[in-house]
């Protein structure tokens, strides 16, 4: 966008994605808008109420993220990671218990991380951890 402008951004001024895709760069779904007005914009975008499948407390999420998650194999939404390990039959143990019983079976830390509803950055971290 800066190349589009001709001009480097102000620290104020942040671009938009008009169709809320992040990953569609073309500049005709790119606006450069203040802060304050990307806020009250990124305020009114659709959300979807869900439920937690462990607790059954409302959960709102926006609908790229939904897609985008489904898109990626996550068909569950939780409204706290305590109720993503409950959900998963971890409640009572430790992140790093977890991981070890999966990684000495061979998995990835994507696997794990699809399996039980972690981060994928986070398994990695703690695998790192663990095995040194």
């Amino acid at each position: 966008m800066e190349r589009h402008l001709g001009r480097k951004l102000f620290p104020d001024e942040i671009v938009h994605h008009i169709n809320g895709q992040t990953k569609d760069n073309r500049i005709e779904n790119l606006v450069v808008v203040k802060w304050g007005v990307h806020n009250k914009i990124e305020k009114e975008v659709k959300r979807i109420e869900l439920k937690c499948p462990t607790c059954g407390e409302k959960i709102f999420l926006r609908e790229a993220y939904i897609n985008w998650k489904k898109q990626h194999g996550v068909n569950n939404f939780y409204c706290s990671r305590k109720c993503a390990c409950a959900a998963n039959g971890m409640f009572s143990l430790p992140i790093d218990d977890v991981i070890k019983k999966e990684m000495k079976k061979g998995m990835s830390s994507y696997a794990i991380g699809k399996k039980y509803g972690f981060n994928k950055k986070t398994v990695y971290n703690h695998m790192k951890k663990l095995r040194s």
